[in-house]
């Protein structure tokens, strides 16, 4: 696992440039790969991306597999968990996205920082009244538009069904253009380093505006996306984005289960992803589709772990597939 210490000078926004740390992973057959980490200031960054190849569109690590970045800040907001918990979580995440052939990279402030547009940006967000988790969700866009090519995102709740490098290549989706995979829902996102750059200031515009006409009003990147989508601007030349059903509901997913036959994990074939969202995690508790032995959200990390590795061990194995971390 993640060594407890520099985690924990990470979560807490120390300084600890340059401190490496490993985490290890799970393989389908028992056994465990490591990857390295590097403490930055403000967060966690995956430490053996600095020898970077652009390939068909696509950030490549320099161990040949795809990157798939997500954000992480640490903020003190009692509906997103602990820091514990996030920090088990992020581990859960990088697990299964190395499991299926992908490089993991956690991206944070230190990214934000390095966009040219992170000072103009920066008093207004943090300053507005939709809290830190949704000031974080608004800045992420600004870490990927710093991504040389472009590339995957994904919330570090969102976990690959399958090892899908073969079906969507190595190339990015919609021709590079920026796709939403979750409907409207940024939980999975694919597109070029410059349509995150174009999207990061409409999103931010579409704040300021909100704030104009409805101050001290909730907003985030989620519902600016379903306001381009509800108004058909996602049409237009500047507010472009697709948008697919390619990742499925925690909670649809909860609801099929147990996984003990070939047509249960046909029914999520065409899907890529799930997301453990909060909201679909809590119903499941709920109503009763969770074991018993998870008593509250602070285990959300060990469900999603439970949840993705049964369905690896029943329905990557029906599919036959197979992936370069099983070799």
């Amino acid at each position: 696992s993640i060594a407890g210490a520099a985690i924990a000078a990470a979560t807490r926004g120390g300084d600890r440039s340059g401190t490496r740390v490993s985490l290890r992973v799970r393989k389908r057959d028992g056994s465990s790969a490591a990857f390295r980490f590097a403490v930055a200031k403000m967060g966690v960054r995956v430490g053996i991306h600095r020898m970077m190849r652009r390939r068909r569109g696509t950030v490549v690590e320099e161990s040949g597999r795809p990157a798939m970045h997500t954000f992480y800040h640490a903020v003190e907001e009692v509906s997103v968990g602990s820091f514990d918990s996030r920090k088990r979580q992020l581990t859960a995440w990088a697990s299964a996205w190395h499991r299926a052939g992908w490089e993991p990279r956690i991206l944070t402030m230190h990214d934000v920082r390095r966009h040219p547009e992170y000072e103009k940006h920066r008093a207004f967000l943090d300053a507005n009244p939709w809290g830190p988790y949704n000031t974080a969700c608004f800045w992420r866009w600004f870490a990927m538009a710093t991504i040389e090519g472009g590339g995957w995102m994904s919330d570090f709740d969102v976990f690959p069904l399958n090892p899908f490098l073969d079906r969507v290549g190595d190339g990015l989706p919609n021709g590079g253009n920026l796709t939403t995979h979750e409907f409207w829902v940024p939980a999975l996102v694919s597109g070029t380093q410059s349509d995150y750059g174009r999207m990061a200031r409409l999103i931010v515009e579409s704040a300021i505006e909100r704030n104009q006409k409805y101050p001290q009003t909730h907003w985030s990147d989620m519902l600016a996306l379903a306001d381009f989508r509800k108004l058909h601007e996602w049409q237009n030349e500047e507010r472009r984005f697709h948008f697919t059903d390619d990742a499925t509901r925690g909670l649809t997913f909860f609801e099929t289960a147990p996984f003990d036959e070939v047509s249960k994990c046909e029914t999520f074939s065409d899907k890529i992803a799930v997301h453990f969202a909060h909201n679909y995690v809590d119903r499941g508790f709920k109503e009763g589709l969770l074991s018993s032995r998870y008593e509250s959200m602070e285990q959300r990390p060990e469900v999603c772990e439970e949840w993705v590795n049964d369905w690896e061990d029943a329905c990557w194995i029906h599919r036959g597939n197979k992936t370069d971390s099983e070799a």
